[in-house]
């Protein structure tokens, strides 16, 4: 299993897609946007902070012929 470290040494590509958060846990639905992405994992902008831990489902468009991607992620690190 990838520890913290492994995952943030990581390549990393700098892209920005907007994303849609929704974290039921907390209530919210936050509009966003990826700062960059890994194999592992993506740094996410967000208005507000999520706790460590915390579920999400983040969904994003494809283009306009295509449905939503959406996927399970859980926030690892805020920073």
């Amino acid at each position: 299993s990838d520890t913290d470290d492994d995952r943030r040494r990581r390549p990393r590509t700098a892209v920005s897609v907007e994303l849609k958060l929704l974290a039921p846990e907390h209530h919210l639905i936050l509009l966003s946007r990826t700062v960059d992405l890994s194999t592992t994992g993506a740094f996410v902008r967000t208005s507000r902070a999520l706790p460590i831990g915390a579920q999400v489902r983040v969904a994003f468009q494809r283009g306009k012929a295509r449905n939503p991607l959406t996927l399970d992620a859980e926030v690892v690190r805020v920073g």
